[in-house]
C-alpha cells in the first residue's frame, strides 16, 4: 500500500457509476478521521500518474476534505480486467437499482464473462442474473420510466410470462397503474388463445385447406372453439372424395366448411324453393291486408261525413273509456298516421306532447273523438295478425277488437276479413305444415 498524491490520481473514463451521489456526509468523516479503506489504481502510462479502478467515492471526498495523499493498492490490470472489477464492485452495492445491476451484468458478458463466473463473483443466483437481463430485451426507454416511478423487479419477472415481445411492451406501459392486472390478463389470455387456435389449426390442415373467408359456396359444417379439445376433431371420411376449407377468426372460433354434396345442393334448392313461396305468399297476404284497411278507412270517413258519430257518440265515448282503462292508451298509443287520413292530413296535436285519454274526453267534439278511438284501434301495420312465420297469432286480439268497434258503428264485415280475424284464411301457414 502507498499513500499517493490526489492530484496524481484520475477517475477512471469507464466507471458506470456515472452519478457518485451526495458525497457530504463521507467528506466530513474523511477530513475528521481519514481513510479507512485503500483505494485501488493502475499505472498510468500517459500522464505518469495513477488511474482509479475501486474508491471514485472515496476520492472525490478526500479531494472534497482536503487531503493530500490517499492510500492505495496499485494493481496491474488489462482494460477488460479493470472494467469487470469496476462493475462488480458497483453491483454488489445495496444502493443499486435492478435496472442499474442488469446493465451491469450485461457489461460483464460483454467482457467475456459467463453466467457461472458472474454468479461466483457477485453471488446473485443464475436465476437472478436471467431476470435482470430480460429486462434490458424490453423497451429500454419504457423501462427506464417504469424504474423512474417505482416499478420493482418482481414486476418485470411477471412480464416474462407472455411470450410475445410486442405484448410485454405494450403491457409494460401499464406498471405501476391500475390498469396493469387487467392488461397483463387480457395477453396472457389472448396469448392462450392463439395457442389454442395453432393446435386446431395444426389439425384442420391435415385434411382442410385455411382460406380467409367462405367464397366458394362451400357448406358449413361445424365450429370450434379454444375450448375444443383437438382430439374430439373428427377427421371426414371423405376427406378424399370432397374438399374441405376452414376459416379463423379474431374472436378465437374456427369454421369448418365442406364442397357441397349433392343433398346439400338438393337441400338449398329446396330451401330456396321454400323462401320464394313464402314470399310469394306475404306478397298475396300483404294486398289482402292493404284491401281490408282501404275498405274500413273508406268507412270510417264515409261515417265521420254522415254525421252519424253524433247519434253514436255514447259508443264513442264508451270505446274511449275502455280503452283508456284497460291499456292505459296515450297519444303516443294511436297511430298517428291513420288519424291524418280521417282528418284531411293533419295532426291532432302539432307537437309530440303526451295527452292522457281522460282529459282528452273533456273538451274533445265528438267528431274529434271519433277519429281519435279509430286511430287507436287501427293501424297501418297490414300483417297485425300474422306472425314472422305466416302463421296466425292467435294473442293478438287488436283486429278483432277493430272489427268489433266497427260493427257497432255499422260496418259490414266481408267473408275474407272474418277468415282473417278468426285464423281460418288460406294464407295463413298452418303450424303443422
Amino acid at each position: 500500500m502507498e499513500l499517493i498524491n490526489v492530484n496524481l490520481i484520475q477517475p477512471h473514463p469507464k466507471n458506470p457509476r456515472t452519478n457518485l451521489g451526495d458525497l457530504t456526509e463521507l467528506a466530513e468523516s474523511i477530513r475528521l478521521n481519514g481513510i479507512f479503506q485503500n483505494l485501488t489504481v493502475v499505472p498510468n502510462q500517459e500522464n505518469n500518474g495513477y488511474t482509479v479502478v475501486i474508491g471514485h467515492r472515496r476520492l472525490a471526498a478526500a479531494k472534497i476534505a482536503g487531503l493530500n495523499e490517499v492510500p492505495c493498492i496499485i494493481e496491474s490490470m488489462d482494460d477488460k480486467k479493470q472494467s469487470a472489477v469496476m462493475l462488480l464492485e458497483n453491483m454488489l452495492r445495496n444502493d443499486l437499482t435492478a435496472y442499474e445491476q442488469a446493465k451491469g451484468i450485461q457489461m460483464c458478458l460483454d467482457l467475456g464473462m459467463n453466467t457461472n463466473e458472474l454468479s461466483e463473483k457477485t453471488g446473485f443466483k443464475k436465476g437472478t442474473i436471467k431476470h435482470r437481463l430480460n429486462m434490458l430485451k424490453l423497451n429500454q426507454e419504457q423501462v427506464e420510466k417504469c424504474v423512474t416511478k417505482g416499478a420493482t423487479i418482481e414486476d418485470f419477472i411477471i412480464l416474462e410470462q407472455i411470450k410475445s415481445m410486442e405484448r410485454k411492451n405494450e403491457v409494460l406501459k401499464y406498471i405501476g397503474t391500475n390498469e396493469f392486472e387487467y392488461k397483463f390478463n387480457q395477453a396472457i389470455n389472448s396469448e392462450k388463445l392463439e395457442k389454442k387456435l395453432a393446435e386446431i389449426k395444426k389439425v384442420l390442415k391435415t385434411f382442410a385447406t385455411q382460406v380467409k373467408t367462405n367464397t366458394n359456396g362451400y357448406v358449413n359444417v361445424r365450429s370450434y372453439s379454444h375450448r375444443t379439445d383437438t382430439k374430439n376433431i373428427e377427421i371426414p371420411e371423405d376427406k378424399n372424395l370432397r374438399k374441405y376449407e376452414f376459416t379463423i377468426n379474431s374472436y378465437g372460433y374456427a369454421y369448418l366448411y365442406a364442397e357441397p354434396s349433392d343433398e346439400d345442393i338438393a337441400e338449398k334448392n329446396n330451401s330456396i324453393d321454400l323462401a320464394k313461396q313464402k314470399q310469394e305468399r306475404r306478397e298475396k297476404f300483404e294486398e289482402v291486408f292493404s284491401n281490408a284497411y282501404s275498405t274500413r278507412l273508406m268507412f270510417m270517413k264515409e261515417f265521420l261525413k254522415s254525421k252519424k258519430h253524433n247519434k253514436d257518440s255514447s259508443i264513442i265515448k264508451h270505446s274511449c273509456l275502455l280503452f283508456q282503462h284497460s291499456r292505459n292508451w296515450r297519444y303516443k298509443g294511436i297511430d298517428r298516421l291513420v288519424f291524418q287520413e280521417v282528418n284531411g292530413g293533419k295532426e291532432l296535436l302539432e307537437d309530440d306532447s303526451i295527452v292522457d285519454v281522460k282529459e282528452m274526453l273533456k273538451d274533445a267534439s265528438i267528431n274529434t273523438l271519433a277519429k281519435f278511438v279509430y286511430s287507436m284501434y287501427e293501424t297501418t301495420d297490414c300483417l297485425e295478425t300474422v306472425k314472422y312465420d305466416l302463421s296466425f297469432d292467435e294473442d293478438d286480439k287488436s283486429l278483432k277488437e277493430l272489427y268489433e268497434f266497427l260493427t257497432e258503428l255499422g260496418y259490414v264485415i266481408s267473408d275474407e276479413e272474418e277468415r282473417l280475424v278468426n285464423g281460418s284464411h288460406e294464407y295463413y301457414i298452418k303450424r303443422e305444415e
